[in-house]
Order: C-alpha cells, then structure tokens, then sequence
C-alpha cells in the first residue's frame, strides 16, 4: 500500500511511455528545402528532380532545442507515395534511422549525432511523394528512466 504513496512509482500516462510536448511545429518549422520539394498548403512534396542528388536532395529541419544527449520519438506521415526510398538521417553523415517506402506513419526513436538538424533525404533513395506531418518529442524529458 505504501509503496504507490512515492511518487517515484507512478507511471504518468499508463503506458510507460513518457514524452515531451511536439518540439517541431510541422507548418511553421524552420525547413532548408533543396533539389524538387516543395511546401505548399501545409504539404512537403517531392516531385522525383532530386532523384540522384544525394544529399542535395534533403529537407533540413533545424532546432536549437533538440538536445545531443538526449533521446526522442520521431514520426513522418507520408499521405502519399509513388515511388523509392525516404531516409531520416540525424545527422548528414550518420547512417540511415529510417527507410520510409510507402504511405502511412513511420515511427523511429534515437538522437541527434553531430548537429540540430533533422535530414529527410530523397536522393540516395529516389523518394516520389508527400509528408503531410512531422512530429518530433523528446522521450524522458524529466529523466525519469533509464533507456535500454
């Protein structure tokens, strides 16, 4: 009985889960757009010209928040797809955290490597699509667990 009266012991959302508040408002984020994408009515398109561009085909979000010791929960909504391979790289030199190959939501948790830039790069991969939103939170803002 005793035991749940230290507020220690209490998980604060029942699933063990704990996140921080959206750090990126997707229509109003800081976006370096490069070869084919585009941002029109709150949609990220890219219309196939980056294909083979590498990384001169990224959209670079910046955040003075995201934090380099820290870990977050990264999702992209993809509302459509015609065709290659979306990469989320935490970095520009880092291997790739995600390879997005559809429409959906594609979820993936890790860190930022060597900068505050979030790299979603359709060249290597010849992405044909849109992203209808980004959400990035930061997991364990208090530090309340140990990651494993």
């Amino acid at each position: 009985m005793g035991f749940w009266d230290d507020s220690q012991n209490i998980v604060l959302n029942g699933d063990y889960e704990e996140l921080g508040s959206e750090i990126v408002d997707f229509p109003n984020a800081s976006m370096t757009l490069e070869t084919g994408w585009s941002f029109t009515s709150n949609i990220l398109t890219q219309d196939g010209s980056g294909a083979g561009q590498g990384s001169s085909a990224d959209v670079n979000i910046a955040n003075t928040s995201f934090d380099l010791n820290k870990q977050y929960k990264f999702t992209i909504t993809v509302s459509s797809y015609t065709s290659g391979d979306l990469h989320l790289l935490l970095s520009p030199n880092t291997n790739v955290a995600l390879n997005i190959n559809g429409t959906g939501e594609f979820t993936v948790y890790g860190g930022f490597y060597l900068d505050n830039n979030l790299h979603l790069r359709a060249g290597y991969g010849n992405f044909v699509g849109s992203i209808s939103n980004i959400s990035i939170k930061q997991v364990d803002p208090n530090d309340r667990w140990s990651l494993g």
